[in-house]
């Protein structure tokens, strides 16, 4: 649905800047679920907008649900 912006390239991947500021963000954190917000400011940091791609990524990486993530 988002052909106008390419294949998705994972913002989390392994090795990347961004995962290693989410990994120490949620050391800050009781749960991972409360890091939530700040993951997604990165994904729209690092890509201008959160698409349900990323979405998909962020619930990935937090061990949530999509759907709880697009609630948000």
């Amino acid at each position: 649905p988002h052909d106008d912006h390419g294949p998705y390239v994972p913002v989390f991947a392994t090795g990347t800047a961004a995962r290693a500021e989410l990994d120490q963000l949620l050391t800050r954190y009781p749960t991972k679920m409360a890091g939530l917000l700040p993951a997604l400011w990165i994904v729209q940091r690092e890509r201008g907008w959160v698409s349900d791609e990323a979405m998909a990524e962020v619930a990935d990486a937090l061990d949530l649900t999509a759907a709880y993530v697009k609630g948000v």
